[in-house]
């Protein structure tokens, strides 16, 4: 039986495709296919990407193209995040030993091998986020809340994730720092020097990939959050349209150019702050809603801003394809219509979340 692909999967795959596509050739290598595939919310061991690499690289090229990709992300073979049973396997995947632990060795091969090179600096940081700091090695339980995240059991609550509101706030503010939207002539000053920074060629223009560098590489964003690309992508689809929509736009709209920076910044912090907010309704971890999921968010969707009378008939509202889940583009367009506040300062509230 195949994974099933829904319009809003289909365009977040290539929109995710191009993105790790770094060198514009039309396919992602080994290295990059790990990665992508945790994107998009599936969680496969290393011996699991070299199976399926084997099986839909067709021509031995060493690399997928996006056709391949897509027949290799239907293969339910591959198991979805938030899956206790298929952490289990990734467990013992990384257990080599067989010792029923995983030390911070067999961490770092295995990483590697799954295309995610990691110091020793990168192991010790994840293991300091998660509480562990003083560990040399990760039982079960241990190893599915350092390396995934989660608290041990996919039917954990929403409020076992080990991110305090304290420790949001904090990301917050590191947020607003790091991106300066405002209108001063501060924040232009240092606007002007990141461009210059995040367009390398100088050619005035910037890529999906150049943006995801520069927020990397120079801004140091996915420091904050493990879930950058999905945000990045979205603002990047938003702000590149601004010039067009004014009438000032001088090349197409596959680019960032400098007069759609500043809403560039705009945007990643907004979409940020709507993945705090879905990702607190989405207990499950696995970027859809169910209405299991909906239901027991409703105090927490209070406390952003929003009481709901009737969560059947709101969720039915904010499902627009009637499929039964909602995605993180159905809930953005749904979050802003209420101005749901995860930070209550009103930032950005302004900006348009596009119904596509």
């Amino acid at each position: 039986m195949s994974r099933a692909i829904t319009a809003e999967r289909e365009k977040e795959m290539n929109e995710l495709f191009d993105l790790y596509d770094k060198d514009g050739s039309g396919a992602v290598d080994i290295n990059e296919l790990g990665t992508l595939l945790r994107a998009l919310g599936l969680a496969p061991s290393n011996a699991q990407i070299k199976e399926v690499m084997k099986k839909y690289d067709k021509d031995g090229s060493g690399d997928l193209k996006k056709d391949e990709f897509r027949k290799l992300y239907q293969d339910d073979s591959l198991p979805e995040a938030g899956d206790n049973v298929d952490a289990k396997a990734m467990f013992a995947a990384f257990d080599t030993d067989g010792s029923g632990k995983v030390s911070r060795a067999e961490l770092t091969e295995a990483l590697s091998q799954m295309g995610e090179p990691m110091t020793k600096e990168d192991i010790d940081g994840m293991f300091t986020a998660a509480g562990m700091a003083d560990k040399t090695e990760l039982n079960f339980n241990e190893f599915v809340k350092v390396v995934l995240g989660e608290s041990g059991s996919s039917s954990a609550p929403v409020e076992a994730k080990p991110e305090t509101a304290k420790s949001k706030r904090t990301t917050w503010s590191s947020l607003k720092e790091k991106l300066p939207s405002g209108r001063t002539a501060e924040d232009k000053a240092k606007r002007v020097d990141l461009f210059n920074q995040f367009d390398p060629n100088g050619n005035g223009y910037l890529s999906l990939a150049e943006v995801d560098a520069g927020c990397r590489k120079i801004l140091h964003l996915d420091d904050l959050t493990n879930d950058l690309p999905p945000i990045l992508m979205r603002a990047f689809t938003a702000a590149k349209g601004i010039a067009t929509r004014k009438g000032k736009r001088k090349n197409d709209d596959d680019y960032i150019q400098r007069n759609e920076f500043r809403m560039l910044f705009a945007y990643i912090k907004q979409y940020f702050e709507l993945w705090v907010m879905f990702d607190e309704v989405d207990g499950s971890d696995d970027r859809r809603v169910d209405l299991a999921e909906f239901k027991k968010a409703l105090p927490q969707l209070e406390a952003f801003g929003v009481k709901i009378a009737d969560p059947e008939e709101e969720f039915k509202v904010i499902d627009k394809n009637g499929g039964g889940i909602i995605l993180f583009e159905e809930f953005s367009v749904w979050a802003c219509e209420k101005g749901l506040d995860a930070h209550g300062d009103g930032s950005d509230s302004d900006l348009e979340i596009k119904k596509e």
